[in-house]
């Protein structure tokens, strides 16, 4: 007797089971895994580029731009939020997105031209914004000095009133 019995096969795991798997093994308290988040970037902009109309993708764009920051590297970090602005301009937090995509510009690059040009579209394009307080007193000075210089003088301010 010779049996045709049908070999089952599991499929492979999809995209998202691929990055919900690499999201759990993110422990937080731990010291960073680089590799692991650098494959979840990946996949996070695989995702993106399989399934631009996904609810999710701008979600995960946000995410590979933090974890590009968690990593040091803040000119990807930077394209990865241009990218969003670029691609899903009615996200509902591209407001959120244009203003740190200014601040990473800003405290993280010392790059103060492309700051001051993303305040300055954040404050034209997002007017009602909960953060354009802060983007306007930041242009105020963006010209004369540092994120860096500017968060010294407010933290020797602070000190001299605690004094």
């Amino acid at each position: 007797l010779i049996s045709c019995g049908e070999k089952k096969t599991t499929p492979p795991p999809t995209l998202s089971e691929k990055i919900k798997r690499s999201e759990s093994k993110i422990e937080i308290n731990k010291p960073i895994d680089k590799k692991n988040l650098m494959v979840l970037i990946d996949l996070y902009k695989r995702f993106v580029d399989s399934l631009p109309k996904n609810p999710r993708s701008p979600v995960y764009l946000i995410k590979a731009g933090d974890f590009y920051g968690t990593l040091q590297m803040q000119e990807q970090k930077c394209e990865v939020y241009k990218e969003l602005l670029a691609k899903y301009p009615d996200f509902k937090d591209a407001d959120m997105v244009m203003y740190l995509l200014a601040s990473a510009y800003d405290s993280d690059l010392n790059n103060r031209v492309d700051a001051k040009k993303y305040y300055e579209q954040y404050i034209q394009t997002y007017p009602k914004s909960p953060y354009i307080n802060d983007a306007k007193s930041r242009l105020l000075t963006i010209d004369s000095l540092s994120f860096r210089e500017l968060e010294e003088m407010i933290i020797h301010k602070e000190l001299e009133k605690t004094q």
